[in-house]
């Protein structure tokens, strides 16, 4: 009798990831200043902020990425104040600005939490001062609105445990503690929460399977999945005011979307690490240590 010729090795890694970077590389026209933004506050930044442009196009490159491209839009990061050059030989690094390093401190909380704030039972509110002009409101609104402020009208803007901004065109208020049913009411005002969940569930849907594989994928598949997970993470996070569950509607997803990306993310993150420390070099050569307490990202 014949013998039967041996089934073929399974391709190693995690197919999810692969499905993933695959269909990120269909989609065409990446923005590629956003992915940069993201990857210098998920991996850059725990490295101490700064890393050689030649590495970020490496790294980038199997996601269709070019270097030119990559050089473009870290032009307008520095143009916008975000980075700045620091020149090492003929080589240059990309640090980010102190005001970026900031941002990107604050937002560290918020996007690797394993759970929303606890509540106090309060709602802060902010309104700009008479005689504040339009350039002026429309600049405390995006801050407000990155803090996850909702705007009510009049304009007021408000939020369950966020402290507004120090701004010398806001009054600061804080309510006393209103009744659930007014509270909820508020929020449905204030925030398009059906929306958000929608979204919350689609993002839930397309990384199912990278939860339950990340495990096995290769350094450099974990490197980039990482990378499009906490991106699409990130995004959605901007839109979402983080509040807590009492005023949240029936079939929120939110909390859903947050495990399954906690799951994802530290399932890719031993992996993702060997390529990152291996690829994201400084000018000189030099392999930045990650700080400590990153590691425990989507755990406190």
């Amino acid at each position: 009798m014949p013998r039967t010729a041996p089934a073929p090795a399974a391709a190693p890694g995690s197919r999810s990831a692969q499905a993933l970077i695959a269909r990120f590389r269909r989609a065409g026209n990446p923005r590629a200043a956003a992915l940069i933004v993201t990857l210098y506050g998920d991996a850059i930044a725990p490295r101490g902020g700064r890393a050689w442009l030649g590495a970020i196009a490496r790294l980038l490159e199997p996601l269709g990425i070019s270097e030119r491209l990559v050089r473009t839009a870290v032009f307008r990061l520095v143009q916008s104040g975000w980075l700045r050059g620091e020149a090492c030989g003929r080589r240059t690094d990309y640090a980010l600005s102190e005001a970026a390093a900031a941002e990107s401190a604050q937002a560290e909380a918020r996007i690797y939490a394993r759970a929303a704030p606890a509540w106090d039972g309060l709602m802060r509110a902010a309104l700009p001062l008479p005689g504040t002009d339009a350039r002026a409101r429309e600049a405390l609104r995006r801050r407000l609105a990155w803090l996850g402020y909702g705007e009510l009208p009049g304009p007021l803007w408000i939020h369950p445990s966020a402290s507004p901004p120090a701004d010398a065109h806001l009054l600061a208020l804080s309510s006393a503690a209103l009744p659930a049913t007014q509270s909820r009411a508020l929020a449905a005002s204030a925030w398009p929460l059906d929306t958000l969940s929608r979204a919350w569930g689609g993002f839930a849907r397309r990384h199912a399977a990278l939860a339950d594989d990340a495990q096995h994928a290769t350094p450099a598949q974990a490197a980039l999945a990482r990378l499009l997970l906490i991106h699409e993470y990130r995004l959605l996070l901007l839109r979402d005011p983080g509040l807590p569950a009492g005023l949240l509607p029936e079939g929120w997803k939110g909390e859903a979307a947050r495990a399954l990306a906690a799951q994802a993310y530290t399932g890719l993150w031993r992996a993702s690490e060997v390529q990152l420390r291996e690829t994201l070099v400084c000018a000189d050569g030099r392999q930045p240590a990650l700080l400590a307490r990153y590691a425990r990202r989507f755990t406190d």
